[in-house]
């Protein structure tokens, strides 16, 4: 089966007719970063909505933001908006969810660990209790710092030259 632009009958869209088009163009609009407002607004939300499904929430606020910007200041009334804005909403509501079992955690935590401790030094020594507790609490300080990480760098094409 042929791929859609093939198919299509806008011209434009032909793989062939594109190519005639980037011949003629010159070297400075192949490069990777784009002219128009808009192509750079479209980069950056692609950017926001990659780095979210990687959980880099920080960076895709940063992206969605800077696209919105573009966006609003071209067209307020373009379907584009809603996307980015649902993009940035969604970021928010993912960092809302980590928030949210951590609170929880913190509180099943607090709840049950005065019940185990009492039952714990009813069968066993206290230092013995004490050592089982400073081992969950050490085990749990690794489990964090494995979990809480800086995200790694991202790599940006060099443009072409």
């Amino acid at each position: 089966m042929a791929p859609r632009y093939l198919e299509s009958s806008d011209s434009r869209l032909n793989p062939l007719v594109l190519a005639s088009h980037m011949i003629d163009m010159p070297s400075t609009a192949m490069t990777t970063q784009a002219s128009d407002p808009v192509d750079e607004a479209v980069r950056l939300h692609d950017l926001a909505v990659a780095a979210r499904e990687d959980r880099r929430h920080d960076e895709a606020e940063r992206l969605a933001r800077e696209s919105l910007t573009i966006f609003e200041s071209a067209d307020p009334e373009s379907p584009d908006v809603a996307n980015v804005l649902l993009c940035l909403a969604g970021t928010h509501e993912d960092r809302a969810d980590y928030a949210a079992a951590q609170s929880f955690l913190l509180g099943i935590r607090g709840t049950l660990a005065p019940f185990a401790a009492s039952f714990l030094l009813g069968q066993y020594e206290p230092r013995l209790v004490l050592l089982v507790g400073m081992s969950f609490m050490a085990a749990g300080a690794v489990l964090m710092f494995g979990a809480v990480r800086e995200p790694a760098p991202v790599l940006e094409a060099a443009p072409a030259a």
